[in-house]
């Protein structure tokens, strides 16, 4: 329970989640740091070169998202840095680990600390649908030989600043999700679709249709639909599905 007040003391806010008492655990930890925090982070996202960059650890009581319970937990944060695969843009990294400190072991919550960051995978397919390899990470805009792959890229990123300056919302899932696109996908393919948190673009066949990441309103179209997705319960279909279009 965190309570906010002014400086006389007055109670601004409160958040958190109130425990009864039955329910806290022993203060007591069982279960030491080390072995705590090489158990956790085994099970995080954060490679195991930054393992050693942890912070210093302190013991709090969290609530546990799966099983509802409250736990003692070690909690510690870790800074670190990974270089993108072009090789020159460090992303920052803040993460929050909280690992049991008694009975079961492993990692309770894991909470990223810095959002607002625009992280891009942008793939050219070169007509094929299985050989889709990253062309770009950059989060600026790039110009390549193939205008293709600069529009998809682009077009990504102008979408991005749109919710981000308009409504204050961070990519696909208001938390810096990654914006995933994969371009020249198979051979003619008439079609552009969100599928498996990424955007796809064919190239048309020339007579129904061209080139589809060169329209910055199909980039959007597609972009929206992850959107949609990750923030309603609407169904493809009938009624449902006309609102998503």
């Amino acid at each position: 329970m965190m309570v906010h007040s002014d400086p006389d003391g007055n109670v601004l806010a409160v958040n958190g989640k109130l425990v009864n008492d039955s329910t806290v655990p022993s203060a007591e930890p069982t279960i030491n740091f080390a072995t705590a925090i090489a158990i956790a982070l085994a099970k995080s996202r954060i490679l195991s070169e930054f393992h050693s960059q942890c912070g210093k650890p302190s013991l709090t009581i969290v609530h546990g998202l799966n099983d509802g319970e409250s736990h003692l937990a070690w909690t510690y944060i870790v800074r670190y840095n990974v270089i993108d695969e072009e090789g020159y843009y460090s992303r920052p990294y803040r993460d929050q680990i909280f690992a049991y400190a008694n009975g079961d072991m492993g990692l309770i919550q894991f909470h990223s600390l810095i959002y607002g960051a625009l992280f891009m995978n942008t793939k050219n397919c070169i007509r094929t649908t299985t050989a889709c390899s990253t062309i770009s990470t950059s989060n600026n805009t790039i110009s390549m030989s193939d205008t293709v792959i600069n529009d998809a890229h682009n077009y990504d990123i102008d979408t991005y600043n749109y919710y981000k300056t308009k409504f204050g919302w961070d990519s696909i899932n208001g938390a810096g999700m990654t914006l995933a696109s994969q371009v020249h996908y198979d051979v003619d393919h008439n079609n552009a679709f969100w599928y498996e948190s990424q955007m796809t673009y064919g190239d048309g066949d020339g007579v129904t249709f061209s080139l589809l990441s060169q329209g910055l309103n199909i980039v959007a179209h597609e972009l929206t639909h992850g959107i949609t997705e990750w923030e309603s319960s609407l169904m493809f279909m009938d009624e449902s599905g006309a609102l998503t279009q």
